[in-house]
């Protein structure tokens, strides 16, 4: 994006796990929060995720207050499912994001339209993109990233499940 620049490049100089990461470098000269630079990978095949939904993913923060946004996008090229991770904390963290953002998204100019948050297709993911937005104008922002997987959803059925209430069971027939 205009004033706005992303490099993406393996990295010796931060390891995770006696591992090299990626390195992502970002800076923008705009002020506002929609300023976003990406690095990006193409699947020669459609991904499927249906039954891995959510990522699992190791980060080594800056500390600056960008955010990383890891973005998912099927086959339409139009629908995406983005999965924020405010760095607003130094050192190595490992992040768990269980469901995709929503309205927030809006608030980093990342879909102007709702409804390329509906109907996304899990069974045809095309593209992965690692974005830095929110980047703090005219400074070099770097975020290093570890491991990043999909991880496998294990589905466990309800059996009697009861809620208490100020002492007092409540079952539910399931």
């Amino acid at each position: 994006r205009r004033g706005a620049k992303c490099t993406a490049a393996t990295s010796v100089d931060c390891l995770h796990d006696g591992k090299p990461s990626l390195k992502l470098t970002g800076m923008t000269t705009r002020d506002l929060r929609g300023s976003r630079a990406w690095a990006r990978r193409e699947f020669s095949e459609h991904v499927d995720l249906t039954e891995c939904r959510s990522l699992g993913l190791w980060v080594h923060g800056d500390g600056n207050g960008e955010v990383l946004d890891i973005q998912l996008i099927d086959r339409s090229l139009i629908r995406a499912r983005d999965h924020l991770v405010h760095i607003d904390f130094t050192g190595w963290r490992y992040i768990r994001l269980v469901e995709p953002a929503t309205e927030e998204t809006f608030d980093y100019d990342l879909w102007s339209l709702k409804r390329n948050l509906v109907g996304f297709q899990y069974e045809a993911v095309r593209e992965l993109r690692l974005q830095l937005v929110a980047m703090p104008k005219d400074q070099e922002v770097k975020v290093h990233i570890g491991r990043l997987e999909a991880l496998r959803e294990q589905p466990h059925p309800l059996t009697n499940p009861v809620l208490d209430v100020n002492g007092q069971g409540l079952a539910f027939p399931v």
